[in-house]
């Protein structure tokens, strides 16, 4: 049976201690802006270890490429495929 995530995340029935996430939005993104801040508040009450990050621009590709670009080094560390992070200020 399909759930919404929101739902799932409200309420308190798993444990998210191990996971991390990064939300990003387009600072003019009329359309799915707000959807993200909502995720990403969800995401610390269930207490994930997130970071919002709010990029200039909308929901394209202008505004998301460079985001992707500079959180790939996070996602392969989390994944295993480096062996470090990229420092946090590397990061938009």
């Amino acid at each position: 049976m399909p759930q919404n995530a929101l739902d799932v995340l409200k309420s308190g029935q798993h444990s998210y201690a191990r996971t991390e996430g990064i939300v990003v939005v387009g600072e003019d993104d009329e359309t799915y802006g707000d959807e993200g801040r909502e995720v990403y508040t969800a995401m610390r009450s269930a207490g994930i270890k997130v970071e919002l990050q709010v990029v200039p621009g909308t929901h394209t590709w202008d505004a998301w490429q460079p985001a992707l670009t500079a959180n790939l080094p996070w996602l392969a560390y989390r994944l295993g495929l480096l062996s470090s992070p990229a420092p946090a200020a590397e990061r938009p």
